[in-house]
């Protein structure tokens, strides 16, 4: 006995718990090599490197039946095979997280103008720089209201899920001042042919490398005079605010309004129906 380890000692060693020695013990992962009549567990000094590996491999992330799986073969080919589909499984759940991460950047990115835009007074539009950005894009239906613009959206929503592309960059709606086919303009240098009329649809933000798809549209990249506002997609009374003040400070529009979602209304605990919308002009001095 007096060359044997306690399972306390042995689990101090190892910074381990006596519980987690007890528990490897009972699924026949780690077991002692003797139980004394009152039940105490004692293990060798020669376990120790078994239980090491145990340990490193924990750290790793395996299961303990993976564990299992690798103690029981000294197949050093065989093992190098399971390290190698194991790293191709870590890879995967990496890019998963890096996917995952880059929703949450995007999400902040859009609470933190609504943040902003909270400090701001509402009637006082302001000049924004935007990289170029990529929307998909569906006309609203005639007569347009709340439900019909919520089943615009998810229309469009369900075209992202075969892509696995997340909605995370944010929707809105664009704003189009004349006909249908200013629609997809790739420059902000010339002024659309404008009828006088506001044709609108939703839109949702997809990454900038989204390709063959009928009803992407690109967002050029430019300076954007930007008003925030409480209000739903369809009513224009704020874009036409915007166009107003546009034109009395000599500035000409050159494209599509995009009206940004930046709350919606799962964001209110009172009884609220309006967004809040952040509105994006592409413009050029007079």
């Amino acid at each position: 006995m007096d060359s044997l380890i306690s399972i306390s000692s042995m689990a101090k060693l190892h910074s381990l718990s006596r519980q987690t020695l007890i528990h490897y013990d009972h699924i026949d992962l780690f077991k002692p090599v003797e139980v004394d009549e009152k039940g105490y567990r004692y293990y060798s000094r020669a376990q120790i490197p078994f239980l090491r590996k145990i340990v490193f491999l924990k750290s790793l992330g395996l299961s303990l039946d993976s564990i299992k799986e690798v103690l029981s073969n000294t197949n050093p080919k065989k093992i190098l095979e399971f390290y190698s589909a194991y790293k191709t499984k870590v890879n995967q759940q990496i890019a998963e997280l890096n996917d995952v991460r880059e929703a949450l950047n995007q999400q902040i990115a859009i609470l933190n103008d609504a943040v902003d835009g909270y400090e701001m007074n509402l009637t006082e539009p302001f000049i924004k720089y935007y990289p170029l950005r990529k929307v998909i894009y569906q006309e609203f239906p005639d007569n347009v209201t709340k439900e019909k613009l919520h089943l615009t959206l998810m229309s469009l929503w369900r075209q992202l899920e075969p892509l696995r592309i997340r909605p995370a960059a944010g929707f809105g709606t664009i704003l189009t001042l004349g006909t249908k086919e200013c629609l997809g303009c790739e420059s902000s240098n010339t002024a659309c042919e404008s009828d006088g009329r506001f044709k609108s649809g939703s839109c949702i933000f997809v990454p900038v490398n989204t390709e063959n798809l009928d009803n992407l549209i690109t967002i050029p990249a430019g300076e954007y005079i930007c008003l925030y506002k409480f209000g739903m997609p369809y009513d224009i009374s704020d874009a036409q605010y915007l166009l107003q003040w546009m034109n009395d400070n000599n500035y000409e529009l050159t494209g599509n309004i995009i009206d940004v979602c930046l709350l919606d209304t799962t964001f209110y605990q009172q009884d609220r129906t309006e967004d809040f919308c952040l509105l994006q002009a592409p413009f050029k001095r007079k």
